[in-house]
């Protein structure tokens, strides 16, 4: 039976292959695709594979389903409805909130059970700084139409909480940024308790182990800001292990490489030597140290923890197996 395969990173490419071909994978928080023994395709989440299979759900070689449903809270709040599904694949369990407007289209973000923990805490914060504000007047708004603002950072994911008001009234967006990619639902402010009260109750239920957390925690992330480049340093792991992945970030412009975690003392080696060297070799032609050469004197680049993790990590153009 032929199916056909729409690339994430090329769009307009299609593929058609055989059903006995295909198989799901998960690695860096993407689906893999894989077509014959080396041909991978990347997408966001199972939504984006399923249809084309014509499946809810998608069985894989190793025995496990793509994704299974543990879960599920709905919340009506004004003309809008959402979902609250607590999933688990593969990697472990997590949680997706989807939002579904009037005229059916959908938004969702997805998060581990850690996050959610946490997100429930600060939508509650929110909340009680939203009970506190005078009446809504729209002809008196916040400047950008910002009222209070949050941030949730883990692994390879930032998180979003903004308390805004434009003319129609307060809401709540919470916003995902991942591989580069950006989704967002909005919640009337009016809501954010039976939102908070729908994840406690999941989280409640479902996040007594949390190891079995789909996204657990690893190293911080670190981000080294050189000039007008963003060099992002993400400790991730898939099944073939655990990796350090360095993207560099110059305008619209995305590079990354993949470094498996039993190579990277070799990297780091390797690394210290051709700085060493170049060190030396500036002394000799005698250049004064350039900024950076001495950090201590002038730390012009700056290397700085992220709050808890990666914000706008990119997407690799083809997704790298980590042996």
């Amino acid at each position: 039976m032929r199916r056909t395969l729409k690339s994430l990173q090329n769009p307009g490419v299609q593929i058609a292959c055989d059903e006995d071909l295909v198989d799901l994978d998960y690695a860096d928080d993407i689906v893999l695709v894989f077509v014959g023994e080396n041909r991978a395709l990347e997408f966001l989440d199972e939504e984006q594979v399923i249809p084309s299979f014509g499946m809810h759900f998608a069985p894989t070689k190793y025995g496990h389903q793509a994704e299974q449903e543990l879960a599920t809270r709905t919340l009506r709040i004004q003309n809008k409805r959402f979902y609250l599904d607590v999933k688990q694949n593969r990697r472990g369990r997590f949680v997706k909130i989807t939002e579904a407007g009037s005229g059916g289209q959908k938004s969702r973000i997805l998060m581990s059970i850690a996050v959610a923990l946490e997100m429930q805490e600060k939508v509650s914060k929110l909340s009680d700084i939203y009970s506190q504000l005078p009446s809504h007047n729209p002809q008196c708004l916040a400047q950008d139409g910002r009222l209070a603002s949050d941030t949730i950072v883990r692994d390879s994911r930032r998180y979003y909480l903004d308390l805004k008001e434009n003319e129609r009234g307060r809401f709540l967006r919470l916003a995902m940024l991942t591989m580069g990619v950006r989704d967002q639902i909005a919640i009337p402010a009016q809501g954010m308790i039976e939102l908070r009260n729908a994840l406690a109750d999941l989280t409640h239920e479902y996040a007594g182990d949390v190891e079995n957390d789909a996204f657990s925690d690893l190293p911080e992330s670190k981000v080294l800001f050189v000039g007008n480049k963003t060099f992002y340093f993400d400790v991730g792991s898939n099944r073939y292990g655990v990796y350090l992945r360095i993207s560099e970030v110059r305008a619209n412009v995305r590079s990354s490489v993949t470094i498996p975690e039993q190579h990277c003392g070799r990297f780091r080696d390797i690394i210290s030597e051709l700085s060493a060297k170049m060190s030396e070799q500036k002394v000799s032609n005698g250049c004064p140290p350039m900024n950076g050469d001495n950090e201590e004197k002038v730390p012009v680049a700056k290397l700085a923890e992220k709050p808890k993790a990666v914000a706008d990590a990119p997407a690799a153009s083809e997704p790298i197996a980590v042996a």
